[in-house]
């Protein structure tokens, strides 16, 4: 309003001059006018500074002052962000007790990642409903803090800790500070937080563990009297036999997570287990059993093996110990902590007429965990307690012949000799024994010149150590072409590769034991592989790096972990979920063979 008043003053100010009228000093009084004009400036700025004053004062009680710009957030916070979500748009950045928060939206629930200054992921926390928590958690809350609410109930993820719920239990009143209590996934207590000054109700009973009640003691008679007859014990109830749900009645984070995890399934139906969806389904002629909580998190997928599915170190296991079994059942275990693990059913000759099941379980490489024995209850198999006295047994299985990924000084000596003479300056990458259509089963040597300009050279002999091909860019002594030739590559890969590589000339191509197809090129970048599956997907895109420039982590990881070992190959890795990940191929000190070792973007070690 000032201004148009103003505007209105100029105007009749303007109109006076126009006029040729006397500036008189009640009208038009011109250096009265400014005078006035500017003590209300001034008045203006004053007021704006106190306005400014106040603003910055107040700010801290709404929150602002932790807010951040985008600008603001270091460079390796943003790129373990990139890594641990990828793909999220951030909200807010928040700094939280010198930790910079990201919040964002994840599978439609708000979350919260937590970074440390210099990268390092902290935790991820993502808000749930809290009819979303197990019985057990809300059951424990109600007996151990009397008038408390559940104020908030998360999903919480940390480095090498199994997701688990994070919940804060406030007191039903004003300014109450939190209890905070995470729980397992199965809704066991692992920690407990009480601030200091409250006392809430005392526990009654540990987390997922019901005290029975102690039956008072009888007194002592003279003489017990002798009880007629032992009662049988009561014969276990069969289990109830499971109904599917309507697919409509699942959460849309569930069967979204649902299609990173089976691709087209067939004869899908849906159960649910307490909290966990259960999704049973037949994909690539396997049935599987896939578990995801209701905020969209996959827990684990079962997957039914055939029996000749259960192949090497798991057979020469069972072959050796159990002369005379029959197969029953093999299931294969993903987990989401990549602890997987195998679990086969045997009848052991002994019980085949009772159908009394042996399970024996394997881990991913298929050693042996745990033997199941017959007459116990697999629902009472306590994984926290694995057997680890097999140290023996791995290591005669490690030299025993076909047992998987072998020692260069374990082969043959004729090829020892055979790679010594022809190939003096190269070193061992991998010694196994596969099976080969022409000559059956075969030893497969890989070996790889000194430095990162070579390609390497796939070997194959006899059991007799006779040499018999080679796979490489040039032909060998016999005629054949290294590589795998054009005609066997699927159409569907040879076209995806054309079509993101159009210019590259020569490819050398590979099909892996994992029936994906690998082709080795040098493009703009350098040496490049790519590794694709049978339908033309692109999996993996490996970019080679001069090792002299590995990340200050990784060069720090090595000189703690690998002392005296030398870096022969260094990569940079994109795998499909678009995530960044560094491979570095060492040779240790005084050894013949070389060590692959995986890194996240952040240079941080991880297992493959």
């Amino acid at each position: 309003m000032f201004f148009f008043f103003e505007l209105a003053k100029l105007k009749k100010l303007f109109n006076c001059v126009l006029q040729k009228d006397r500036f008189s000093e009640k009208n038009c009084t011109f250096g009265n006018y400014l005078k006035q004009i500017g003590m209300k400036v001034r008045n203006l700025i004053l007021l704006s500074v106190c306005l400014q004053l106040l603003f910055s004062l107040l700010s801290p009680l709404y929150g602002q002052k932790n807010k951040l710009a985008p600008e603001d957030i270091p460079d390796d916070v943003i790129q373990s962000l990139d890594y641990e979500h990828p793909g999220v748009k951030v909200i807010s950045w928040t700094l939280d007790n010198n930790d910079f928060v990201a919040s964002f939206k994840e599978d439609g629930l708000m979350t919260k990642a937590y970074f440390s200054n210099k990268g390092e992921w902290l935790k991820t926390l993502q808000a749930i409903s809290k009819k979303e928590l197990p019985v057990a958690i809300t059951d424990y809350v109600q007996n151990n803090y009397e008038n408390y609410l559940i104020s908030g109930a998360y999903l919480q993820q940390k480095p090498n800790v199994k997701t688990h719920y994070y919940i804060e239990a406030r007191y039903d009143a004003v300014g109450a500070k939190p209890s905070m209590l995470t729980f397992t996934a199965d809704g066991d207590l692992m920690e407990r937080i009480d601030p200091e000054g409250t006392e809430p109700k005392a526990a009654t009973q540990q987390p997922g563990k019901p005290t029975a009640e102690k039956a008072d003691k009888p007194e002592k008679a003279d003489k017990a009297p002798k009880p007629e007859k032992q009662p049988k014990p009561a014969k276990q109830e069969p289990k109830k036999v499971e109904s599917a749900i309507d697919a409509a009645s699942v959460p849309a984070a569930v069967t979204k997570a649902l299609t990173k995890k089976a691709q087209r399934p067939e004869d899908l139906k849906w159960y649910l287990r307490d909290t966990v969806y259960v999704a049973k389904c037949t994909t690539k002629a396997q049935a599987n059993e896939i578990y995801i909580t209701q905020s969209g998190f996959w827990q684990k997928t079962l997957i039914e093996l055939a029996e000749e599915q259960v192949t090497g170190n798991m057979l020469k296991h069972i072959k050796e110990y159990y002369k005379g079994y029959k197969f029953a059942s093999a299931t294969k275990e993903l987990r989401a902590d990549k602890q997987d693990k195998f679990y086969v059913s045997i009848y052991e000759k002994a019980n085949y007429k009772q159908k009394l099941k042996t399970t024996i379980i394997f881990d991913k490489t298929g050693k042996l965990i745990k033997t199941i024995e017959a007459d116990v209850n697999m629902d009472s198999y306590d994984s926290s307690k694995e057997d680890k006295s097999l140290d023996r047994y791995y290591a005669r299985m490690d030299k025993a012949e076909g047992g998987g990924e072998l020692k260069s000084k374990e082969l043959p000596s004729a090829i020892q000799s055979y790679v010594s003479l022809n190939y003096p300056s190269y070193i061992y990458k991998s010694c196994t024994l596969v099976a080969d259509d022409d000559f059956g089963e075969v030893y497969r040597i890989v070996v790889k010149a000194d430095g990162i300009s070579n390609m390497s050279e796939t070997l194959f002999f006899n059991k007799d150590g006779k040499f018999l091909k080679k796979e490489s860019g040039g032909a060998d002594e016999g005629g054949y072409s290294g590589g795998s030739e054009s005609s066997d590559i699927p159409a569907a890969v040879e076209q995806a590769f054309k079509t993101k590589y159009p210019r590259v000339v020569s490819p050398i191509w590979s099909e892996t034991d994992g029936g994906k197809y690998e082709v080795n090129f040098n493009s703009t970048k350098g040496k490049t592989i790519c590794v694709f599956d049978a339908s033309g997907t692109l999996l993996e895109t490996h970019s080679s790096m001069n090792p002299e420039n590995i990340t200050p982590n990784i060069e720090t990881y090595l000189k703690q972990n690998a002392k005296g070992s030398k870096v022969v190959e260094y990569y940079s890795v994109t795998k499909s979920d678009k995530k960044r990940y560094y491979k570095v191929v060492i040779k240790p000190k005084k050894s013949t063979e070389t060590e692959t070792l995986w890194f996240n973007n952040a240079g941080k070690y991880i297992e493959e």
